[in-house]
């Protein structure tokens, strides 16, 4: 997330996913995983089912960007380090979680193939080439200055490496109130983002070459659904929040996308 000041965007980021992540935790995914699912026909209905769907999307990703047991991962934006202990848990790699404000959850971790730092993305205390790759869910997002952060990410990454990342995006380009209302300004004050056609100039602006993108944002519509469905019984108002958000999908007001990228 943004810059170490807990001031303007990054600061705006921080106040909201700390508030948020024990909301997340009862009403999304108990593990402490504060993101979207990849619906693959197995995930099944329910609360459960969208728990399966974000490990289908992790591993999905996982695959598609040749993680092994001899990587070296940076979770940037690591949130509660729910999916940093996954990686090195699934996959043997060595990972660190790197997050301007960790907010770690009890569960026991995976040891020695797993720490954390707090870290700005747009100054990143790691040597040139530390990494194999880094995985990046939903956060450039939340940075003020996105270039800034992609350089920082492309210095990281050894000559080859990969950028995996997954980010919101703005299909329709021009925002309704309606986005604003259920989606941007409840998300910490988040900023419209690029469509993925501009999203991909960006990454190719910051140097990398593109591999592979995905439009995923009909698996973020599903796990808004799914969401709802679990909380409507004991919590309406978020509930309706969440619906609000489905119609927000629906005007193209929200997305949300993958990009695999590689370091030259």
């Amino acid at each position: 997330m943004g810059g170490q000041d807990e001031t303007g965007a990054a600061g705006r980021s921080v106040a909201y996913y700390r508030r948020a992540a024990d909301a997340y935790a009862a009403t999304w995914d108990d593990r402490g995983r504060m993101h979207w699912g990849y619906f693959d026909g197995a995930s099944g209905p329910g609360p459960d089912g969208l728990g399966r769907a974000i490990d289908a999307w992790d591993a999905l990703a996982c695959r598609l960007a040749g993680i092994t047991q001899d990587s070296t991962v940076l979770d940037l934006g690591c949130g509660t380090g729910a999916t940093a202990a996954w990686l090195a848990r699934t996959t043997g790699c060595a990972v660190v979680g790197a997050d301007l404000h960790l907010h770690l959850d009890s569960r026991p971790r995976t040891g020695s193939h797993v720490r954390f730092v707090r870290a700005d993305a747009m100054r990143l205390p790691f040597q040139h080439g530390a990494f194999t790759h880094v995985w990046c869910q939903a956060m450039l997002c939340h940075v003020e200055d996105r270039a800034a952060a992609l350089d920082q990410i492309r210095r990281a990454l050894r000559p080859g490496g990969l950028l995996v990342l997954d980010d919101i995006i703005t299909p329709a380009g021009e925002v309704s109130d309606l986005g604003r209302r259920f989606y941007y300004d409840r998300v910490a004050g988040m900023r419209p983002q690029p469509d993925r056609r501009a999203y991909v100039a960006h990454l190719r602006a910051a140097g990398f070459t593109i591999e592979r993108t995905m439009d995923l944002t009909a698996h973020m519509r599903t796990s808004y659904e799914r969401a709802t469905d679990h909380v409507r019984g004991h919590s309406p108002e978020t509930a309706a929040i969440y619906q609000g958000v489905i119609r927000a999908i629906d005007a193209g007001d929200v997305g949300w996308a993958f990009f695999l990228c590689r370091r030259p």
